[in-house]
């Protein structure tokens, strides 16, 4: 900008003084020029008459010469009153009729932070520096209302983060080498991460200071994702680890009642084996089955003369097991039940879930029975239903009738063993 007002002043005569002042104050307080002054080979200063630097410090005309352009190496102080501080840039203008002098331009260093405030990263939360390292004087410091100087003790005696120390960013800093440092602020109560690195202009370094609250704040939304992320998926792992526990525990447990059912249907068998010679062994697997379903009863019929009549039942008393002599016809009494074991050769019942397999009729004799509960198998063969067993008023809610359907059989053979041992004897006997 400094270039494109000398090339404007170079259509002005030098000596028409009045004309460069007006040129001047047009110029004045551009973006970052506030005071403008052409210096002259004889020492004549034409100044805007703007906020006023103290020309007596500018160099001489012959010393400025040797070095444009250039820009001053540290603050260029105001003059008396003013409480400003400057840094000029400095030209070559040739006015009309081949006189040349040198144009400066100069910026108060106290609007630097102003004009800087918008464009701060982070949002405006950052803190931006220019530090001269020849000197350590801060030219410019968006965060304090003065300027002060790096050297001055007050970072050495900050507590600087482990790893960091403050000597070796001083050094940096004067030998115009980049870095980060990273201190507590007391007055704040937090750390504060710095980056350096040379501004390229004389031995001037760029600082840029933020807060840690500042400098995680990506870092700790990444880290409430990460947290949400390894939640789910430590939630999915347990899940994933519970059905698959799950499914292991049905299947032991499933591979558990297939060897009970297993287990208990041997044992009967080896009670029912000479029940055909001793009836007492048929009231003993009787009562072992009762046991393991655990009911208050059991019934055991069998088909005789186009009849499910019952063979034999027992009831569990106070005192055991007793037997009670009841003839009976589940296919006269019960026949849509009847009907649903030769389809399905199981019936589970209970009288507080519903039974659409039982009629109104058949549900009200079972009450008059006092009958709350049951568990039928069928045994069939090609000539139709061979018999069944029945568990009544089961203590436990079951969801199939495996443990009856493995035994039912052997009952059913049983009985037919019992029958052919009785008639071998009546033969004998004649």
């Amino acid at each position: 900008n400094l270039s494109l007002i000398a090339g404007a002043l170079a259509s002005e005569s030098a000596g028409d003084t009045e004309m460069i002042k007006e040129s001047l104050s047009t110029f004045s307080s551009h973006q970052y020029i506030d005071a403008l002054c052409v210096q002259f080979a004889d020492g004549t200063l034409i100044a805007d008459g703007g906020r006023m630097p103290d020309y007596s410090a500018l160099p001489s005309f012959s010393e400025a010469e040797e070095n444009l352009p250039c820009i001053s190496s540290g603050r260029f102080p105001g003059q008396e009153g003013e409480n400003a501080e400057f840094l000029y840039q400095a030209v070559r203008v040739s006015f009309k009729g081949g006189t040349d002098a040198v144009l400066y331009g100069f910026t108060d260093l106290n609007s630097l932070p102003e004009r800087f405030s918008t464009g701060l990263p982070y949002g405006g939360k950052s803190q931006l520096y220019i530090v001269d390292g020849d000197t350590g004087d801060f030219l410019m410091d968006t965060m304090h209302n003065f300027l002060g100087n790096l050297y001055d003790g007050s970072i050495t005696s900050r507590t600087a983060m482990e790893g960091y120390d403050p000597e070796i960013m001083l050094e940096d800093v004067r030998s115009g080498r980049e870095g980060y440092y990273v201190f507590f602020a007391g007055s704040e109560g937090e750390y504060y991460y710095t980056r350096y690195q040379p501004a390229g202009i004389n031995n001037w370094s760029v600082e840029l200071t933020v807060s840690e609250e500042v400098a995680f704040a990506r870092v700790k939304e990444m880290n409430v994702i990460i947290l949400i992320m390894g939640t789910v998926a430590t939630a999915i792992t347990l899940m994933y680890i519970c059905v698959i526990f799950w499914k292991n525990w049905c299947r032991l447990k499933e591979k558990q009642e297939q060897i009970q059912q297993i287990t208990f249907m041997f044992e009967v068998q080896q009670i029912l084996f000479e029940a055909h010679q001793t009836q007492d062994l048929m009231v003993s697997a009787l009562k072992r089955v009762a046991e393991t379903v655990k009911a208050q009863g059991i019934f055991l019929m069998a088909a005789q003369n186009n009849r499910l009549s019952s063979k034999a039942a027992w009831y569990r008393t106070e005192d055991g097991f007793r037997i009670i002599e009841k003839e009976g016809d589940l296919k006269k009494d019960f026949p849509k039940v009847y009907q649903h074991l030769v389809k399905n050769q199981c019936v589970l019942y209970y009288r507080d879930r519903a039974a659409p397999f039982f009629s109104s009729e058949e549900r009200e004799l079972l009450d008059v029975l006092g009958i709350q509960s049951l568990m039928i198998a069928s045994v069939m063969d090609t000539e139709g239903m061979r018999g069944v067993l029945c568990a009544a008023n089961l203590e436990k809610y079951w969801d199939n009738c495996l443990y009856l359907e493995c035994v039912a059989p052997s009952f059913m053979m049983a009985l037919r063993n019992m029958e052919s041992h009785q008639l071998a004897w009546d033969l004998a006997a004649i």
